[in-house]
């Protein structure tokens, strides 16, 4: 059962539909801590994280990549700590891009074109 929740979760984190994503997660989550099942357990939490992501709610994204990280890894799940990972970097790099957007807006504004160059080059667009 806690499979198929988390197999439903899947697919509706795929359809965008973040709310029913997060209902299957939780429910499988429960099921997989309750049969001892780490590398289950991890998986939703890495999901959870993926949902909070669609949401645009960082801290609590990395918050369950936190979690589920050593969870992978105590479970000796190679690709799940490789994916929690990846996705906990491209997490860091999806907060530096927006922050970088914010300040680029601010130079241009202030008529700091020197600053302005430096954030469009980490942007890539120089």
């Amino acid at each position: 059962m806690a499979s198929c929740h988390w197999g439903l979760g899947e697919v509706e984190r795929l359809r965008n539909h973040d709310s029913d994503a997060e209902t299957h997660y939780k429910a499988a989550l429960e099921l997989f801590r309750e049969a001892g099942n780490k590398s289950g357990e991890a998986s939703c939490l890495w999901g959870c994280a993926e949902v909070e992501r669609i949401r645009n709610r960082y801290s609590e994204a990395k918050k369950h990549y936190n979690d589920a990280l050593p969870l992978f890894r105590n479970a000796q799940n190679k690709p799940g700590e490789a994916l929690c990972l990846e996705s906990s970097g491209d997490l860091c790099f999806e907060v530096a891009r927006k922050r970088w957007e914010e300040a680029l807006d601010i130079f241009k504004f202030i008529d700091n074109e020197a600053s302005a160059h430096q954030v469009e080059m980490k942007l890539g667009r120089s």
